[in-house]
């Protein structure tokens, strides 16, 4: 028993030297290096603070500093602080040690402060390298004069802490008296936009994030967006659009901002060649204080800040080696197929899902042409698609068909190419086959030929209701019997007719008591002006800015009737915030243009299609206004769009 339980001491104890030597070093260790400013003139100063975190205690050597071409140490000191918070339950410390050096400037130039090198329980960890830029200047100035006098001083005690805020009080008051001017810090130059993108060399199609930040160093009252980013020749999917401001500390160039996100885009570029991402531009209303910057009461000032525009090198998609299958698809996405059911009836429709998955924009995605065996009849088809924050996205397609044979058939497994960039080459991807069973009902009613053979959805009419196929109403996907729903479709009108009246009758309380005719007549009037404008590009043969035209007109105004501004907020979210009976009637009309229009504007060449053919791309404009007429005045009470 003795010796057992030696052996678990031993074990024991090992354990635990281990978990103290090895465990800190390794765990949370951040090494930063900043400097209280980078801009001065020479014979003044600045503080270098290397500062070494970690959530538990460590073992530390000072820091080895680089070279100090064209600056001169003239005095150091270091402090220490920690910091508990209560997370998760439990209180967690996080101690920081502080090495300070005061570096006075000694030739006019750029200035590089080399990368510092810390090692804390065994492992090194290097400082980024922070520029200085030094103006002229004549001798040393107060503040270097008081880093002198207090290198001369000699401290009873290293870690003296009144000591140490004694120095910094004068060097601040030195800075402050002596240093504004050439070597001071304007408040303009305390407040910027920046801008960060992942890439700056992608293939056409490939998604490239850019966020636009808030830097600051003044203490900021409000800020008001005067341009979003126009970003011409990309497809833009929203990731993030704030709506407060919330900062956090960001070292840039050795000196420590609040950093708060504007904007974030996933952007694909639509064409090869050279992209611009335009410039964010913001007013914003910094609070000086006596002169100079800082947190605290003081005066507002307003500055126009705005980003700087970034280019992006776009290359083109290998032609060379493009199959004929390729589907659109730039990305690592993977591509399933499925059924509704395995178990189908002669002449009755089954729905084949085909589901596109993965990260890039499966927007982009559409299915080459389908050839299915003489025994499936391919009837219509429609398609889904959503784009996640995280860079991953969706396209389903519903392909409704009908079996014209009994018995025991097979679905065939179909091919895709998609481009992965990554590789930069295409990769074929394939579906299962599907097994399905076909049987023969008696008493089912036969669904006619599809319309698609006889050519395409926008050309061929329903010999029933006279309309376009790809203008049915989304319901005749999904009936496994025809005549339910021609019954139903001859008795909307009866609805329709009960419907409007009861409108009408609230429209005109509405109108007497909250006037809402004026406001009526100014959307009906700006519909109609900039579908006049709409009318104009499309004599042209603009198509691409009939899309952009047309997607900010619908926005613009589904924005004043739901109060939501329609500015950057999204069509989903516009349409929730909508009355439900005006959702209900035109929401799904409206959901469609809109991707098609959508498409218009900055969907590549290939994806585009024909969308913008003459014929096609002016009825769909039509009927866009004629929506957008009546949204108008099923929102004021009315219940016709006048003429």
């Amino acid at each position: 028993m003795l010796k057992i339980g030696r052996i678990e001491f031993l074990l024991s104890v090992l354990f635990v030297a281990f978990t103290l030597v090895a465990g800190p070093t390794v765990q949370a260790v951040e090494v930063q290096a900043s400097v209280d400013r980078n801009q001065m003139a020479v014979g003044d100063s600045l503080i270098l603070t290397i500062a070494v975190s970690s959530g538990s205690g460590f073992n530390l050597t000072e820091p080895r500093l680089p070279s100090l071409r064209g600056l001169q140490l003239i005095n150091r000191w270091t402090g220490s602080e920690s910091r508990s918070t209560f997370a998760n339950g439990k209180f967690q410390t996080r101690r920081t040690q502080k090495f300070n050096y005061q570096l006075a400037a000694t030739q006019k130039g750029s200035v590089t402060i080399g990368s510092a090198e810390v090692v804390v329980g065994g492992q090194s960890f290097k400082t980024k390298p922070i520029r200085i830029k030094v103006l002229a200047g004549g001798s040393l100035g107060n503040s270097g004069r008081q880093a002198q006098r207090g290198q001369r001083r000699q401290r009873p005690f290293q870690n003296d802490p009144f000591s140490e805020m004694d120095d910094i009080f004068n060097q601040l008051l030195g800075r402050r008296q002596g240093s504004q001017g050439a070597a001071g810090v304007n408040v303009g130059d305390a407040v910027f936009i920046g801008v960060d993108v992942d890439k700056k060399e992608v293939y056409q199609g490939e998604q490239v994030t850019a966020s636009w930040y808030l830097y600051t160093r003044a203490q900021i009252r409000d800020i008001d967006t005067l341009k979003y980013p126009s970003l011409n020749g990309f497809w833009k999917e929203d990731i993030e659009v704030a709506t407060h401001l919330s900062f956090k500390n960001q070292i840039v160039n050795g000196i420590v901002y609040q950093r708060a996100l504007l904007a974030s885009y996933a952007l694909f570029p639509i064409k090869a060649g050279v992209a611009e991402i335009d410039p964010y531009e913001a007013k914003v209303t910094a609070l000086v204080r006596n002169g100079n910057f800082g947190f605290g009461f003081g005066r507002p000032q307003l500055l126009t800040k705005k980003s700087q525009a970034m280019q992006i090198k776009v290359k083109a998609l290998p032609e060379a080696t493009k199959p004929a299958n390729f589907s659109g698809a730039v990305g690592d996405f993977e591509v399933k197929a499925s059924v509704d059911s395995a178990q189908a009836k002669v002449n009755q429709p089954i729905t084949l899902k085909v589901r596109f998955e993965g990260r890039g924009n499966a927007k982009l995605i559409d299915l080459p042409a389908m050839n299915f065996p003489s025994y499936l009849e391919l009837y219509d088809t429609k398609k889904e698609s959503k784009f996640y924050k995280t860079g991953r996205s969706y396209k389903e397609f519903e392909l409704l068909l009908i079996p014209r044979e009994a018995g025991s058939f097979e679905i065939p497994a179909m091919d895709f190419s998609l481009f992965n960039p990554a590789s930069g080459t295409y990769e074929e991807k394939r579906t299962s086959a599907i097994a399905l069973s076909v049987a023969v009902d008696p008493n089912a009613t036969p669904i006619p030929s599809s319309p698609l053979a006889q050519g395409t959805p926008s050309q061929v009419q329903d010999p029933i209701s006279k309309r376009p196929v790809n203008e049915w109403p989304r319901e005749i996907l999904e009936w496994r019997t025809s005549g339910s729903f021609w019954q139903m479709a001859e008795s909307m009108p009866l609805w329709l007719a009960l419907w409007s009246l009861g409108f009408i009758g609230l429209g005109v309380q509405a109108r007497q008591s909250f006037g809402w005719g004026q406001k009526q007549r100014d959307l009906s009037s700006l519909i109609k002006r900039r579908f006049g404008q709409v009318n104009t590009l499309l004599g042209q043969g603009d198509w691409r800015r009939v899309g952009v035209e047309v997607t900010n007109t619908v926005y613009a105004v589904l924005g004043e009737i739901s109060g939501e501004g329609g500015a950057h907020v999204e069509l989903e979210k516009l349409l929730q915030k909508m009355p439900p009976s005006l959702r209900r009637e035109l929401g799904e009309d409206l959901t469609r243009h809109m991707e098609a229009f959508q498409i218009l504007s900055f969907a590549p060449d290939e994806a585009v299609g024909k969308l913008k053919e003459p014929s096609e791309l002016k009825k769909r404009c039509r009927d866009v206004e004629k929506l957008l007429l009546k949204s108008v005045s099923l929102r004021e009470g009315r219940d016709e769009v006048e003429a």
